[in-house]
């Protein structure tokens, strides 16, 4: 089962949250199953933002434009804007565990990028900067990658929106994550 709320109660060590009349039937069989044994997986936490189609479209026909421009990838050239504007977490790896770390943490996707960034001063341990892709960006992050990517597109030349389509496409993308907060 799975719905949005704006309220939530905690009373005598019991979460409450108030469920919609279109969920209450599937609340009961899971009520049932309880009953029977049945163990449930519950989570609850804060809806995140989606992006919006056409600042995610506009971020990727920059891209491929500035990939022809300097004779490059798409890819590359993403990868590149995503590790300029820094969204990163730094992680301490074991450093035997690197390599497969690495690989899980880039199997999220293109924008998913890991830097070792050298030993830590524990010894057997290295720090790894774990870049997150867009898909997960907020608004802010996302505007800093699109300002990122007409920065360079204007430095070599390439056309691109003026500042008041720009507003109006992180408008757009802004309020489609405050629709699905």
């Amino acid at each position: 089962m799975k719905f949005e709320t704006k309220s939530i109660n905690y009373f005598n060590g019991c979460l409450q949250l108030p469920i919609p009349v279109s969920a209450i039937a599937e609340a009961g069989k899971l009520q049932q199953a309880c009953n029977g044994g049945k163990t449930l997986t519950v989570e609850v936490k804060v809806k995140r933002n989606t992006r919006s189609n056409n600042a995610n479209s506009y971020c990727w026909a920059l891209c491929t434009e500035i990939a022809k421009a300097i004779r490059s990838s798409k890819h590359e050239v993403y990868q590149q804007a995503i590790r300029s504007i820094g969204a990163f977490t730094a992680n301490l790896i074991r450093e035997d565990a690197v390599e497969r770390y690495t690989e899980h943490w880039q199997s999220h996707g293109v924008g998913w990028l890991v830097e070792n960034m050298g030993r830590s001063s524990f010894p057997g341990y290295v720090v790894l900067a774990c870049y997150h892709g867009s898909s997960v960006y907020d608004t802010k992050e996302m505007s800093q990658l699109i300002d990122w990517l007409i920065d360079e597109a204007k430095g070599i030349g390439i056309d691109v929106i003026s500042d008041a389509d720009r507003a109006l496409l992180l408008e757009d993308w802004h309020e489609v994550k405050k629709k699905t907060v």
